[in-house]
């Protein structure tokens, strides 16, 4: 039989049991996420405006291994324990030169060694001033690209070339989703 002092211990104990719960949501719930953000440089040559312009080449995107980065090595992660890869952010920098004006559309895609291709990001009627935008990022899991070794991104773009020679940085964050969690916190 329960009295009012085994009932308040219980109840205590089923406080704490639920509050050690939280903490222990709240503290894995960014243990199993990496961060990785990779950049790279084009420079398009100015000329005429009747020059149209179909992709731009960010070289440096030529070839993406998760399991190379040095944030996933250190975390000691492997290829095998990542559930999910979605792009956070797109951003196109203006380094030197004209705006983005002379972009009318412009499309980012995941590239798999195999061909197949995902849309990942996209913007159009960028301002004429524009330097700096933020493109409109997709809900697409890349996991099956990250998986298979290495993967590109490539462009798509609409526009014409601009005035003066013009250098883009782009920078692309993924979000790296690893199943730590079902380790640590027994998800």
């Amino acid at each position: 039989m329960l009295t009012m002092t085994n009932r308040s211990s219980l109840r205590r104990k089923l406080l704490v049991g639920r509050i050690c719960v939280v903490f222990a949501f709240l503290a894995c719930s960014d243990l199993d996420n990496v961060i990785i953000t990779k950049s790279a440089n084009t420079t398009i040559q100015g000329g005429s405006p009747l020059n149209i312009l179909d992709e731009l080449g960010f070289v440096e995107f030529g070839s993406i291994d998760i399991s190379d980065e040095q944030e996933f090595k250190n975390r000691g992660f492997d290829i095998d324990d990542v559930d999910s890869v979605k792009v956070d952010s797109v951003r196109l920098e203006v380094v030197s030169g004209d705006s983005l004006g002379f972009i009318d559309r412009i499309a980012f895609y995941a590239v798999a060694e195999d061909g197949r291709r995902e849309l990942i990001a996209e913007g159009e009627n960028f301002d004429a001033n524009a330097r700096l935008v933020n493109l409109d990022v997709t809900d697409v899991n890349l996991k099956t690209y990250a998986k298979q070794g290495s993967f590109s991104l490539g462009t798509e773009v609409e526009g014409t070339n601009p005035q003066n020679t013009t250098t883009i940085k782009a920078t692309v964050a993924l979000n790296i989703d690893v199943a730590v969690g079902q380790l640590l916190c027994g998800n």
